[in-house]
């Protein structure tokens, strides 16, 4: 199972968070703590997971940084 599938739940909101613009999101560990009583550490990987998936999507639309 990849993070996305993994983490899809967490993934979803990150996204909804994103999109709407109105959260920096640096803060989402803290707002993913809040919303899913997850402790630091997992909050930071989670959040760290997904901004890798969106490195990976993108560089898997042949696009460069």
């Amino acid at each position: 199972m990849n993070n996305k599938n993994k983490h899809k739940e967490y993934f979803d909101i990150l996204d909804s968070m994103q999109n709407e613009g109105t959260v920096n999101i640096f803060d989402a560990p803290r707002i993913l703590r809040e919303m899913f009583d997850v402790d630091e550490q997992k909050s930071i990987d989670i959040t760290g997971a997904w901004m890798k998936s969106k490195t990976e999507e993108v560089d898997n639309d042949g696009c460069s940084n």
